[in-house]
């Protein structure tokens, strides 16, 4: 008998071996995953586990996309010994029901090949592409030279109360509009994910600020660039070219070994851009969606 229910804590430690199964990255142990799951309710994550004959053989999870108010994101699996039994169709048709026509509008799912087995079992159940995003890398830092400010303009850091602020009006002017746009709606969200070796660097022209660039450091050794915007009245200027090069020329001398970046596909501006600065496409990612 099939059961569809809500994930309760007294569950992890039977969920720890099936994640530890089903992640391609680091084994964590029975405190980590527990504590992972604690942040994640605390955080508005929404998560089930799935029942065969009361035993647990899988488990879902939708995460809130900040910036998209209802669109939440899809993870989770089920225990690799017991598909094609239909129980993963079985689960996904359950969430879906216990959602439609609630808070959460859309749900997605990323996928690197829209021809891998997780996109196929996605677009058989109603999924659609709702767009790709291309990861673009740039591995020999040897040639960056120290970045040159024109004359009228200046960059700055904030500290973070300060930060905050002026990243968020400068994201709206930047993005507003756009396909890619998904604001930050509070500064308590912003700060959840700034990290503390992270800079966000903003251009200012005779004290207007016009632009910014996050700088990321997700390894010791690998800097990534997201998001990095110029305010609309101050496009199309070479703005955007001095704040990936300041970017790069902060990577470099910090002994980084790349810098990566990403961009939504039908951002053909940007990727001429980062092209143009060495930049290599190095994978896609495809978002799946369903409307509920």
């Amino acid at each position: 008998m099939i059961k569809v229910r809500p994930y309760h804590s007294s569950d992890a430690a039977v969920l720890l071996n099936l994640y530890n199964t089903l992640q391609t990255g680091e084994i964590e142990s029975s405190q980590q995953f527990s504590l992972r799951m604690e942040i994640y309710e605390s955080t508005g994550g929404i998560a089930w586990v799935l029942e065969d004959d009361g035993e647990i053989h899988g488990y879902a999870t939708l995460t809130s996309v900040p910036g998209l108010d209802g669109v939440y994101e899809l993870g989770g699996g089920v225990d690799p010994d017991r598909r094609r039994r239909g129980l993963s169709s079985a689960f996904l048709k359950q969430i879906i029901e216990q959602h439609r026509g609630g808070n959460v509008r859309q749900i997605s799912h990323p996928v690197e090949s829209t021809s891998s087995p997780v996109a196929l079992f996605l677009r058989k159940h109603g999924f659609q592409v709702e767009h790709s995003e291309w990861g673009m890398s740039l591995d020999d830092l040897s040639h960056i030279k120290p970045v040159i400010v024109p004359e009228e303009y200046e960059l700055r850091r904030y500290p973070n109360p300060i930060t905050f602020k002026w990243f968020r009006d400068l994201y709206d002017s930047s993005f507003l509009g756009l396909p890619w746009y998904q604001p930050y709606q509070s500064e308590a969200e912003l700060s959840a994910e700034i990290a503390a070796n992270d800079e966000i660097l903003f251009l200012l022209e005779r004290d207007l600020h016009v632009g910014f660039i996050w700088l990321r450091w997700p390894e010791p050794k690998r800097m990534e660039i997201e998001p990095i915007g110029v305010v609309e009245s101050h496009q199309s200027r070479g703005l955007g070219r001095i704040l990936i090069q300041a970017g790069l020329d902060k990577a470099a001398g910090k002994g980084a070994e790349g810098v990566t970046i990403g961009t939504w596909s039908e951002n053909t501006k940007a990727i001429g851009l980062y092209r143009q600065l060495g930049f290599k496409h190095i994978r896609t990612k495809t978002y799946l969606a369903y409307d509920t």
